[in-house]
């Protein structure tokens, strides 16, 4: 049965990126995501990783994560991530990459996403 396919949408500055993934994180999304991925990946800017609507990540995911995160803090940017579920953190876990990451918590209203009580944050 196939999952939630990924999907990707973008705000922020050019040198502060917010990249918000929607979905799996896993092989076939990667390869439709890795092009794109890429050229968000510019050294020395900052991302952050929203994935607060990540369901799923296997090891494809994982080395998309971090060949972005090595892209970005090799020209000396930051890479964030926030919003990890619980599945998807425990593949960090479980790697030992969840020290790689600086990860914030705040709830996820902040992250851009609509309130569910359909109320705008004005």
């Amino acid at each position: 049965m196939p999952g939630r396919p990924l999907r990707h949408h973008l705000c922020g500055p050019p040198s502060s990126r917010v990249i918000t993934l929607v979905g799996e994180l896993d092989f076939p999304a990667c390869v439709q995501a890795t092009p794109s991925l890429a050229l968000l990946a510019i050294a020395g800017r900052d991302l952050t990783f929203d994935m607060a609507l990540v369901t799923f990540m296997d090891a494809a995911g994982l080395n998309l994560l971090q060949s972005v995160r090595q892209k970005v803090l090799a020209g000396g940017g930051t890479v964030e991530a926030r919003g990890i579920q619980p599945p998807v953190r425990r593949v960090l876990e479980l790697t030992g990459t969840d020290v790689q990451f600086v990860f914030q918590r705040r709830p996820r209203e902040h992250f851009g996403h609509p309130r569910r009580d359909g109320l705008s944050r004005g």
